[in-house]
């Protein structure tokens, strides 16, 4: 959370998502892939993929990781 903090500043408030435990982390050769073909249809259908299993978040972690479920959401590329 630091880290994204530190790294992409006020942007760090919008939401972000982690997909490899929605496919069970490949080798980095097809990783890479499947994480374009995840952004590509995040942007072309405007939602945001979940990240899973997020039973109890660390309540100082405030960045708004979209927890278990996909969310609707304005997507652009730039």
């Amino acid at each position: 959370m630091k880290a994204i903090k530190r790294t992409f500043g006020d942007y760090a408030k919008n939401a972000c998502s982690s997909v490899p435990q929605v496919h069970d982390r490949p080798p980095a050769r097809r990783g890479g892939g499947i994480e374009l073909a995840a952004t590509i249809f995040a942007i072309q259908n405007q939602v945001i993929p979940p990240t899973i299993n997020v039973e109890n978040q660390d309540p100082e972690c405030d960045l708004d990781c979209v927890p278990n479920v996909a969310r609707e959401a304005k997507i652009t590329a730039d």
